[in-house]
């Protein structure tokens, strides 16, 4: 599913000792948001939660929530140095179509724009997306939609200027 390269177990090792978090594994996450419309969260996490995947790599144990797993599959977590970017955790995701060039962002799918009617709801965004691109609909059990950093429930009503992101799933799901 999703792997640590050897010398980023070796950060995230060294990185615990410092927090004092030797027993913690990492958090691994894809929200909504960043500049190309998909991002990656880090964070330290003890305990898995309802749903989630563990795998351990290099000695790491990494935590993977349901919905961000289908986005991360077949991805390597690497710590890199570069002169314009600093030092810093690069997520090498082979699901993704493209992204910026901070490499923290992704987007799987163009960016449409939707004209809905005051107090449209995510479900009437998803029907329109649907009405443009058909071959999407057998995913409707197994997308998710987020508003900026936030999932957001199906039934939630969209405000103008709402950017909603739609991330039916890169791989399975759906037959």
């Amino acid at each position: 599913m999703i792997t640590l390269t050897q010398t980023a177990a070796k950060k995230v090792s060294d990185l615990r000792l410092e927090e004092g978090k030797p027993e913690s594994g990492l958090r691994v996450r894809v929200v909504g948001g960043g500049c190309s419309g998909m991002s990656y969260e880090l964070g330290w996490e003890d305990e898995a939660g309802a749903g989630d995947s563990i795998i351990e790599s290099h000695g790491v144990k990494l935590y993977v929530d349901q919905h961000s797993a289908p986005y991360l599959t077949g991805s390597e977590i690497d710590f890199v140095e570069t002169d314009m970017m600093g030092a810093g955790f690069a997520v090498k995701n082979p699901n993704v179509k493209s992204s910026c060039g901070c490499g923290q962002s992704h987007t799987g799918r163009q960016r449409l724009e939707l004209e809905l009617p005051d107090g449209g709801t995510v479900e009437a965004a998803w029907a329109a997306v649907v009405g443009r691109h058909p071959e999407l609909a057998r995913y409707r059990p197994f997308t998710l939609f987020a508003i900026g950093n936030d999932y957001v429930d199906p039934d939630q009503t969209l405000r103008p200027g709402d950017e909603l992101c739609l991330f039916p799933p890169v791989s399975g799901g759906g037959g």
